[in-house]
């Protein structure tokens, strides 16, 4: 039996049509963090780099650095990254019953700085370090807020703005590899003058 080409293309098309919209297909925002671990996360971030008069963590990209950066070279902290930012939650919902990004910012200082001192907030649970924890992610939103704004963080390179470091446009290594950069008080070779 022949079937003619139209016929047998609109019963494929509707085949097709109809088993697809049966089908929901979520799109993913973030490679690594889901929606709720990003809240977290830019709460820390503007924590760690305040807003003023440049922009704080959060708005400069360190997220979407750390984002970009679990899913690829960071790898081997995903763990501790999914532990402790669901402890941190944990945490600020036993001592307040707000999660993290809801607390103010005053409230999330005062148990980041205790998790800094190495004092394991109540709720936390055993099953994440606090203190190695945190040093990571403020090491790591360092990076994303100072360095190269291609990584996803340092938007509008508002780390070289703040530092006052030249902006540069080269892609690779850059110009300030090269030389060193004079600090006030301190001298090229690294001592105090």
């Amino acid at each position: 039996m022949r079937i003619k080409r139209r016929r047998f293309l609109t019963t494929v098309t509707a085949t097709l049509s109809g088993g697809l919209s049966g089908c929901s297909v979520q799109k993913r925002t973030w490679r690594f963090f889901t929606e709720s671990e990003m809240e977290t996360v830019r709460a820390v971030a503007d924590c760690i780099i305040p807003p003023d008069d440049f922009p704080g963590g959060a708005e400069a990209g360190v997220p979407i650095f750390l984002d970009r950066q679990l899913s690829k070279h960071y790898r081997k902290y995903q763990e501790l990254y999914r532990e402790g930012l669901s402890a941190l939650d944990r945490a600020a919902v036993e001592s307040s019953g707000k999660r993290f990004h809801q607390l103010e910012r005053n409230e999330q200082t005062l148990l980041l700085r205790a998790i800094e001192k190495g004092e394991t907030p109540a709720g936390w649970g055993a099953r994440c370090d606090a203190r190695r924890f945190f040093l990571t992610v403020l090491a790591h939103t360092h990076q994303g807020f100072y360095g190269d704004p291609r990584h996803g963080g340092n938007r509008g390179q508002v780390g070289y703005l703040m530092l006052g470091v030249p902006a540069t446009n080269v892609r690779g290594r850059s110009q300030h590899d090269s030389r060193l950069i004079p600090i006030s008080g301190v001298s090229p070779t690294g001592g105090k003058r």
